[in-house]
């Protein structure tokens, strides 16, 4: 089995378990979004700022790149955009779907792998969202390109990600704040991890991922042909109570301009 079936497997699993990526957006955060105020999250403790976002979204073509779960994807189709659920899960797409019918909403729904966007014509969209989810794939370039790709001219990209160094921790030691550096950036679960390891994260379900360099994560976005626009770092914040937070942030964000 590839690592990107096991992913699947294991989104599907932990959707149906309605996990903190999959828990619908609340309805107050819908409401607020039809009054024009759009609060939305691609990493997990800030928002994306409001200078980030267009001043209308009626009628616009909005993707949502590995971003189901039943929380930006129906904030923005309540904003009034044409949103797309681009997700290889197809228990978290079925999360937006159950939110937007509660809602009233319409979306379009479609499955498929982050590196390929081939369903979709070039310049088919103004802006995507993409909630950290790269670390789920080996090629996080080619997920530039073809975000790029899709784009049309002056459209934004907004995406989240990990930060690399957390990859480079021995977290064996994690509740003690001790952790040690030990593997190399960039960094593989299927490289760095021995067999044993491997065997028990596939009886456990349990994802498989990818710890890209900041010259893949950020420096191929330029490549790709982004403009970076906005930075900003996040951390897990305290509904994880997550001992990382102590050391460094976990997260990174970005808005790149086609």
């Amino acid at each position: 089995m590839s690592y990107l079936e096991s992913n699947k497997k294991f989104w599907d699993k932990w959707s149906k378990e309605k996990g903190p990526w999959s828990t619908a957006s609340a309805k107050e955060l819908i409401d607020k979004a039809r009054s024009g105020r759009i609060e939305i999250f691609v990493t997990t403790e800030k928002l994306v700022p409001e200078t980030w976002l267009p001043k209308n979204w009626t009628g616009l073509e909005v993707l949502g790149l590995a971003a189901a779960g039943g929380q930006q994807i129906p904030i923005l189709a309540a904003a009034g955009a044409n949103v797309t659920s681009f997700d290889f899960s197809i228990e978290q797409l079925q999360r937006d779907i159950e939110v937007c019918e509660r809602e009233g909403l319409k979306i379009y729904t479609k499955q498929g792998e982050m590196e390929n966007l081939n369903c979709f014509d070039n310049e088919s969209f103004d802006l995507i969202i993409n909630p950290v989810s790269t670390c789920f794939t080996s090629n996080v370039k080619q997920v530039w390109k073809e975000a790029y790709r899709v784009l049309r001219k002056g459209g934004a990209l907004i995406a989240g990600f990990n930060n690399p160094i957390v990859y480079a921790l021995d977290l064996t030691e994690y509740e003690k704040k001790e952790m040690k550096l030990k593997y190399s950036i960039p960094y593989s679960d299927i490289d760095a991890l021995s067999q044993e390891e491997l065997l028990k994260k596939k009886e456990q379900s349990d994802s498989l991922e990818f710890g890209h360099s900041l010259s893949d994560l950020i420096g191929g976005q330029i490549e790709a042909g982004f403009k970076i626009d906005g930075f900003y770092e996040d951390y897990w914040g305290k509904k994880f109570n997550e001992t990382i937070d102590t050391i460094f942030p976990q997260f990174i964000a970005t808005k790149g301009i086609k």
